[in-house]
């Protein structure tokens, strides 16, 4: 969260696609949204108008493209993020469940390092390239990362900061913690099996260079389904997990708080909001699982499809949107 006198100036909209564009995140959710949401649309109003075979034909040829492209990016993530996020999610489960074994009673899952300002020791700072003048005598707490230039270092020092969302206290909240990260790891997992394993033998069969008689082949081939479906669910029930942490967490805070703690309740709000975000995202993903379990998606009307499907991705979109 940026802070006081540290907040740079607003940043326009390219910026901001800039750096919406600029994770992986934000790239998958846009091919997603086109995917699931824009080309079934355009698809539907051009047959729904009459459109020329060769307009269809065009629309059917990029989502190909998008799929093939989301599948790509996909199986690169996997190396980039999921495979060390998996390693290190996995040592923090085992140390976790171990605290619980031991009878401790807190675990810090991260500390941060902030710096404390004495605004009166420092007669001016450059920060991103502009001088700034200062004045006062409180002290300025902030924990992100600038690019701050000191005319003197004096008043300047470090601290070990545990935010309150960053450590469980209490047993409740310990096992809270542990389910909450154990269903992260776990769609990582499903992400590591659909999109490395199941999804490449799928598009290489599709493509007819790989042929394979196997019974094993082609049950990896057909299980990405499931694995979406298994994904969708620990990604849900997480994010219900941490809306319980979160809570808990804000509540030991204010309890031992002298102070409204202003921060932590942004803190809070931020971590609430992008959770509710995420659970009405997987809920319809996971109505639309339903629908395909129940092998009546054929039935559906193709607006119903568009509908779930284009609603879902929107969400997802509009989460990393808000968040760069």
């Amino acid at each position: 969260m940026p802070c006081g006198i540290f907040t740079p100036s607003p940043s326009s909209f390219l910026d901001h696609c800039a750096r919406f564009f600029k994770t992986t995140t934000g790239t998958e959710k846009s091919l997603k949204l086109f995917k699931k949401g824009v080309l079934p649309l355009s698809l539907e109003l051009a047959r729904v108008f009459h459109a020329s075979d060769e307009s269809i034909a065009r629309i059917g040829r990029s989502q190909s493209i998008v799929n093939i492209t989301a599948d790509a990016l996909g199986f690169g993530k996997i190396f980039r993020g999921v495979i060390p996020g998996l390693y290190k999610g996995g040592k923090s489960n085992v140390a976790l469940a171990k605290a619980l074994l031991r009878g401790e009673e807190e675990y810090v899952m991260r500390s941060t390092s902030k710096f404390v300002l004495n605004k009166d020791d420092v007669e001016s700072m450059t920060i991103f390239g502009k001088p700034q003048k200062r004045g006062g005598s409180d002290p300025v707490y902030c924990a992100k990362k600038v690019k701050v230039e000191f005319s003197t270092n004096a008043g300047l020092k470090f601290e070990k900061h545990v935010a309150f969302n960053q450590k469980a206290v209490g047993r409740l909240e310990m096992i809270t913690v542990l389910a909450r990260n154990i269903l992260q790891w776990l769609g990582g997992f499903t992400f590591l099996l659909g999109f490395g394993i199941s999804r490449p033998i799928s598009r290489i069969e599709s493509w007819g260079k790989f042929h394979s008689s196997s019974r094993g082949i082609q049950e990896i081939s057909g299980i990405f389904p499931h694995l979406m479906c298994l994904n969708h669910f620990s990604a849900l029930t997480e994010n219900i997990l941490n809306i319980s942490y979160q809570t808990q967490a804000l509540e030991r805070e204010i309890s031992q708080s002298v102070t409204d703690d202003d921060e932590a309740y942004r803190e809070y709000e931020q971590q609430v909001v992008a959770s509710s975000y995420t659970i009405a995202e997987k809920s319809l993903e996971l109505i639309m699982d339903g629908v395909n379990y129940a092998r009546v998606a054929k039935l559906a009307p193709a607006w119903f499809s568009i509908l779930v499907e284009g609603g879902s991705a929107s969400l997802g979109f509009y989460k990393v949107w808000r968040e760069a």
